[in-house]
């Protein structure tokens, strides 16, 4: 038997011991022999067509042994169900921040200058910026091809931004609101928000002398790294290897791919190892942060505070793509928490994920979940003002 117990006793972190003397080996302190640096030319507009793009200066720079543009790569999607990422954008931008060409180098600081050497010339578009915006009739598609997007949910009859709704429910809420004595209504906004963890996305793509890829990378999902890589790639998932490397803080954040596909096609094009680490500049404008979202709720009750009826109509903001979603399907399941643990006999939930010319979301604790608790909770508080109840007795009702 063993002398000792993990139920009351102190039990050290595995990885404790390494973090605190400075030992933990993270992805940007990796090296392999040869190893060069990449860096990503990124978009200054929200919605752009590329007219131009010369790399002749960027290639002349000593020290630079690739540079990538979108036709290197065109066509090549990617995501978790739905495939609407490209590696690096071909002809349109959708985002600030949009990778747009890629440079591998012997250090950062040439990679960075190469990258400042790319001449490109861009042609705005009309960009919108919120889901109510880029629901409108008048508004511009951000993705015109999405009914060609592997993994689409659903066929849309007349491509919209507003790609995929779900709708939870019960019982008849126009029923309930015709018994409502009172109908209070509001909307609540929650905003994007990042993970802030300390290690920034990084990577490590080797190409061994079997062929094999072999991936370093601090990813929450290594198997499911693997999987993402596979469709990028078109490589089988037994020609992947994925070490996982320490993880320097997550908080929901690193599950998807980010510029590891971008390290790939770098390995390729120059036959040696490339790292991809990206700055918090580039975190901040182009990683994958918490969708924001619309809630709008409308609520029926007796004067007694007895509910009758709940709506609630939920726009997610996808940003610019949708390919990198926590979750096996494409919307927020979170939104089903949109009625709270409260005893509605009639409900409906309206959850719908809308492009927009921003920042694409992506991985973050509780997805859906944290918006739509904000939202419910949120509209108990105004019903309780509205009606002159304390707001601990009217959810105990």
């Amino acid at each position: 038997m063993t002398s000792h117990y993990a139920l009351g006793h102190a039990s050290p972190r595995v990885d404790g011991f390494t973090k605190v003397t400075g030992r933990a080996d993270y992805t940007s302190d990796k090296s392999l022999p040869g190893i060069l640096w990449a860096k990503c030319l990124r978009s200054p507009y929200p919605h752009a067509r590329i007219v131009r793009i010369d790399v002749t200066k960027a290639m002349a720079l000593p020290g630079v042994h690739a540079v990538l543009t979108g036709k290197d790569v065109q066509g090549i999607l990617y995501g978790r169900r739905m495939r609407d990422v490209p590696v690096l954008a071909d002809e349109v931008v959708r985002f600030v921040g949009e990778r747009v060409a890629a440079v591998a180098a012997d250090d950062t600081e040439i990679a960075q200058r190469a990258v400042e050497l790319i001449e490109i010339d861009y042609e705005e578009l009309p960009a919108v910026f919120e889901p109510e915006e880029a629901l409108k009739p008048d508004a511009p598609l951000i993705h015109p091809d999405i009914q060609n997007y592997v993994g689409l949910p659903k066929v849309l009859e007349n491509p919209t931004n507003g790609f995929v709704k779900d709708v939870w429910g019960r019982g008849s809420v126009e029923q309930g609101f015709s018994e409502a004595e009172i109908i209070v209504e509001g909307v609540y906004s929650t905003q994007r928000t990042h993970q802030a963890y300390l290690e920034p996305h990084a990577g490590i793509v080797w190409i061994d002398n079997d062929g094999r890829v072999q991936v370093w990378a601090p990813n929450k999902a290594p198997h499911r790294l693997k999987l993402n890589l596979s469709d990028a790639i078109g490589l089988e998932l037994d020609q992947i290897v994925v070490h996982h490397s320490t993880i320097g803080a997550d908080f929901g954040g690193k599950g998807s791919p980010m510029d590891i596909p971008v390290a790939y096609f770098l390995a390729v094009k120059t036959g040696r190892p490339v790292k991809t680490v990206l700055t918090y500049a580039e975190e901040l404008s182009a990683a994958n942060p918490r969708h924001p979202s619309s809630i709008r709720m409308r609520t029926g009750l007796k004067k007694d505070g007895t509910f009758t009826a709940h709506e609630a109509k939920i726009l997610f903001n996808s940003g610019a793509y949708g390919g990198f979603k926590p979750v096996p399907g494409v919307n927020l399941p979170g939104a089903a928490h949109a009625a709270g643990m409260y005893r509605f006999p009639h409900a409906r939930i309206e959850a719908t994920i809308v492009y927009t010319n921003t920042i694409p979301g992506g991985f973050f604790r509780g997805p859906g979940a944290v918006q739509a608790t904000f939202g419910i909770e949120s509209h108990m508080d105004v019903i309780a003002q509205k009606i002159g109840m304390d707001p601990l007795e009217l959810r105990r009702k």
